[in-house]
């Protein structure tokens, strides 16, 4: 996957990102070669992501409900379809997400897009980036797709990263 490191381009230079997929389902970042610690990767680390306990089994299966939701939105923002998506559990995330883009007119720019800050070194995959109308004017926004019973108390540490990424992160909201 290329892309740029937006916040830093301009100092930086142009700079391969790399999005690599492991066997076990997950992923890691590599940096023109060099591996990079993605966002959820450095909570981890830092002992802030914790599961109180849950069964191994319900952890998993909470990952591969986000993926398949992850998807599912994807679809719904390029082509504007669920690409046959109706799990009957899993159908009031995937309506939750098309309510919030109706009530605040969401209209993504980048969707599923791997960033980089290539001075602090560290990466991620940002869910959403565009724009929602709150009053009169559409206003810049980072959105976290979450689709869980509950929001992780690092959910805004892990948006702020992200926004980081942004030139105009100063000017965006950020929304879970």
């Amino acid at each position: 996957v290329r892309a740029d490191c937006r916040r830093t381009a301009e100092r930086a230079g142009d700079v391969m990102l790399e999005l690599v997929d492991t066997e076990d389902g997950g992923h890691y970042y590599r940096l023109s070669g060099k591996r990079i610690p993605g966002v959820s990767e450095v909570l981890m680390a830092a002992g802030m992501v914790d599961f109180g306990g849950a069964p191994e089994a319900h952890i998993q299966n909470a990952r591969e409900r986000g993926k398949l939701l992850h998807l599912a939105a994807q679809e719904l923002d390029e082509r504007g379809d669920r690409w046959g998506f109706h799990d009957s559990e899993l159908e009031p995330y995937l309506k939750g997400y098309e309510l919030f883009k109706q009530d605040f007119k969401f209209s993504p720019d980048h969707i599923e897009a791997p960033m980089c800050d290539p001075i602090q070194m560290y990466a991620g995959t940002v869910d959403r980036t565009g724009t929602v109308v709150l009053g009169k004017e559409p206003e810049p926004v980072t959105v976290e797709l979450k689709f869980t019973y509950a929001i992780a108390d690092t959910a805004g540490i892990q948006l702020a990263a992200y926004n980081a990424f942004l030139p105009d992160a100063h000017r965006r909201k950020r929304l879970v």
